[in-house]
């Protein structure tokens, strides 16, 4: 297990040296507060805070994997072509604690990239739906800010007690 930690401290350093993670989270930084004024929907509060949540996470989830993909590549390729992988080798580190050692790294650096982003994010959805009048504001929590409302079926209970008698006397 110290091997793997080792590997994604190793990892986490060649992001810091490499820079890319701060260049992502820079260039989003940069484009979400743009989105509320790029991105047009029908006119209504709702529809726009929807429009922009929608965009924002997709733009992060986008450029997480970029990001994933741009470190395990730059990783791997920098380690074979200085020759630090033959020192790697040396070690008592077999091939699947080395792989997973990097993708921790690559994980940890997702998840801290994710979670500032994310509080980014709800924050400006939060300022959104605080400058909503009472009416628009109800029906944001009611219809965007819930993951799911459940809704019991209706079911005539006289009707269906009726057509299972029928049904019953049917069959016999």
């Amino acid at each position: 297990m110290n091997e793997m930690r080792a590997i994604a401290h190793k990892m986490i350093q060649e992001a810091i040296r490499l820079r890319v993670p701060l260049v992502l989270f820079f260039f989003i930084l940069f484009l979400l507060p743009l989105l509320p004024f790029v991105l047009k929907s029908t006119g209504t509060l709702k529809a726009q805070l929807q429009l922009v949540l929608t965009y924002s996470f997709l733009l992060v989830v986008m450029m997480l994997a970029i990001q994933s993909i741009i470190l395990t590549t730059a990783s791997f390729t920098g380690e074979i072509q200085n020759k630090q992988i033959f020192l790697v080798d040396t070690k008592p580190v077999s091939r699947w604690q080395f792989f997973f050692g990097k993708f921790l790294g690559v994980c940890a650096i997702n998840a801290l990239f994710l979670a500032i982003l994310g509080s980014f994010i709800l924050l400006a959805l939060y300022l959104g739906y605080m400058i909503g009048e009472k009416k628009e504001q109800d029906q944001i929590s009611r219809e965007l800010l819930t993951a799911a409302r459940g809704c019991r079926p209706y079911f005539p209970e006289a009707m269906l007690t009726k057509r299972t008698n029928e049904e019953y006397e049917r069959l016999q």
